[in-house]
């Protein structure tokens, strides 16, 4: 998205096969946060560009810098496509 800085993940719920968006219960942010940053460890890991040693450390460390934030999303960016209340699909850019 223009102006994000990171990965702006969407918690509120997804759009199936048809196009219809469900709305999930509200996910834990703290937590959230936790599952995140041992998968993005775990994946670099699997794909060698870093060693299990440094990931366990890293996830030992009070603050390893993945953050989540449940409230409001951001508004919208100047040249933004996108309305910012419509889910969008990452990969191909639908809504």
């Amino acid at each position: 998205m223009p102006g994000s800085r990171g990965v702006d993940l969407v918690t509120e719920g997804g759009v199936d096969e048809k196009s219809v968006f469900h709305k999930i219960p509200r996910i834990d942010d703290s937590r959230l946060a936790d599952i995140f940053a041992g998968e993005v460890l775990s994946m670099l890991v699997r794909k060698e560009l870093l060693n299990s040693e440094w990931a366990e450390r890293i996830l030992s460390w009070p603050h390893i810098g993945f953050n989540v934030h449940g409230g409001r999303g951001p508004g919208p960016c100047p040249g933004d496509p996108f309305p910012p209340h419509l889910p969008v699909d990452i990969i191909t850019g639908k809504w």
